[in-house]
């Protein structure tokens, strides 16, 4: 056989080769990439519907700068206790609440459906309804608020603003068919913040960890309860680090006595009944007459009991004191924080919103004056409440 045969022949056995290595793969393995590894699979088809808002959220720079707020240090109070006690500012978030947090998180799990989420509606005394919104205006879906009408004027125009359309009822209570929370639930996309599990997970996640990682542990973390998602998530994640748990209540909330008694019942409910109308208390987004999932998920050491007056006095304090403006859940969050501080101990609670927003209300003379409290005042009643505190932790 000649060289020319020979090479011909080898070039015609390569070829061979090439060509079946090319079917075998073609034929086989590509297939099987393409289902066993979907990341490497080209799309083929165009995003959802849900898919394609959900893209636009999480790719625009509001949804990116929510989160990973600072903690403050508040010298005088903390000087004035001998403890040390600090205020993680959520009212930094962008639309100024820490319920851009949840009203994200929530969002983000109803675009993670496979039916198409058409428009979304929440039951809201008000911050919740606002981060909502703001969210909703980025991605143009359709947003309706319901909201109870003891709430200040600041947040229905903010909602407003962002195009939610908003829907104020009389203020009830919860067993009330009219109630703001049972209007919402009757419309589609319903989010559902009170026993939505995302409310506590965000927390959990976030929210906690952030505080761990800023300060050392064991500490105590003092907090509120609007919808129970912050004590819960924030309290089970700090918990687990050695940390203690304390319920800042407001008037007419039922939660104190179901953290210190197991009943959830509070003097201003009628007994043997349910009130048809909630209590009338100067705090805003916060307190409950029930327990909700996310609140009933915590695990809380202790409670203190907040009088609308004691939120008063010292929302007055903190702008003398600290320079900084705080709405009346901080206020009720600082005062219990007054009220368990021991001595050189370490104390976190939450900024809940920008202050400036309940200046109608609880910044107001006239409004507070108007409720039958007292306007002046702030520094003595701090010195008769926690004066023998002081003296006992300067020893």
């Amino acid at each position: 056989m000649s060289t020319t045969a020979i090479v011909d022949d080898a070039t015609s056995i390569e070829a061979t080769l090439v060509s079946a290595t090319i079917f075998i793969t073609s034929s086989f393995l590509y297939p099987l990439l393409q289902l066993q590894l979907p990341s490497l699979r080209p799309s083929l088809r165009p995003l959802s519907h849900n898919e394609r808002l959900l893209k636009k959220l999480n790719e625009h720079p509001h949804t990116k700068s929510i989160g990973n707020t600072p903690i403050k240090y508040l010298p005088t109070l903390s000087k004035k206790l001998k403890a040390s006690i600090h205020l993680k500012d959520e009212s930094l978030n962008p639309t100024g609440t820490s319920k851009d947090r949840v009203a994200l998180s929530i969002l983000r799990s109803l675009l993670s459906s496979p039916s198409p989420l058409l428009s979304v509606s929440e039951g809201t005394s008000g911050s919740t309804g606002i981060s909502l919104s703001s969210l909703c205006s980025i991605i143009n879906l359709p947003c309706t608020i319901c909201m109870p009408d003891d709430q200040s004027p600041a947040k229905l125009h903010l909602m407003k603003s962002s195009g939610a359309l908003v829907k104020v009822v009389k203020t009830s209570s919860i067993s009330n068919p009219s109630n703001y929370v049972n209007v919402a639930k009757k419309l589609p996309g319903f989010c559902d913040q009170f026993n939505n599990p995302n409310n506590y997970l965000v927390h959990y996640t976030t929210t906690g960890p952030e505080i761990s990682s800023s300060i050392p542990s064991p500490s105590t973390f003092v907090m509120s309860a609007g919808t129970g998602g912050t004590i819960s998530g924030c309290g089970n994640y700090l918990k687990s680090k050695g940390w203690r748990i304390i319920l800042s209540d407001c008037e007419g909330s039922c939660l104190y006595y179901k953290v210190k008694y197991g009943v959830a019942y509070t003097r201003e409910q009628k007994e043997r009944g349910v009130r048809l109308n909630r209590y009338d208390t100067v705090c805003e987004g916060i307190g409950l007459d029930r327990v909700t999932e996310n609140f009933r998920r915590g695990r809380i050491d202790g409670a203190v009991k907040v009088m609308d007056q004691e939120v008063v006095y010292m929302r007055r304090l903190m702008e003398e004191w600290e320079g900084i403006c705080i709405g009346s859940s901080t206020a009720c969050n600082l005062v219990a924080c007054c009220r368990v501080a021991r001595r050189g101990e370490r104390i976190v609670t939450i900024k809940c919103s920008l202050g400036e927003r309940e200046n109608e209300r609880v910044g107001n003379r006239e409004f507070v004056e108007g409720r039958g409290l007292k306007w002046e005042g702030a520094e003595e009643w701090f010195e008769r409440e926690f004066g023998d505190k002081m003296s006992a932790n300067s020893l």
